[in-house]
């Protein structure tokens, strides 16, 4: 992440043919409950752990990142970009 960034702007949709044939951990399932979860967060002003997995957020410009999916996990949400 850029260093500088007080915060990060991540934007995407759940690409829906990359993760059809994953059963685990991606599904369109936890992408949903992954974005109930930080609109939950957001909602209630409460912390919640934000991460990616390999190269998970692709940056498009300063503090700007491209996601293909979200993973909720263990109350974590995870930003995935290529496969796993």
């Amino acid at each position: 992440m850029d260093e500088d960034c007080k915060s990060i702007k991540v934007s995407g949709t759940y690409d829906t043919f990359k993760w059809f044939g994953y059963s685990a951990p991606m599904s369109k399932d936890s992408h949903k409950k992954a974005l109930e979860a930080l609109l939950s967060s957001k909602n209630t002003s409460s912390e919640i752990y934000f991460g990616y997995i390999g190269a998970g957020l692709i940056k498009e410009a300063n503090c700007n990142y491209q996601s293909k999916g979200l993973m909720y996990e263990n109350d974590m949400v995870y930003s995935i970009y290529h496969s796993i």
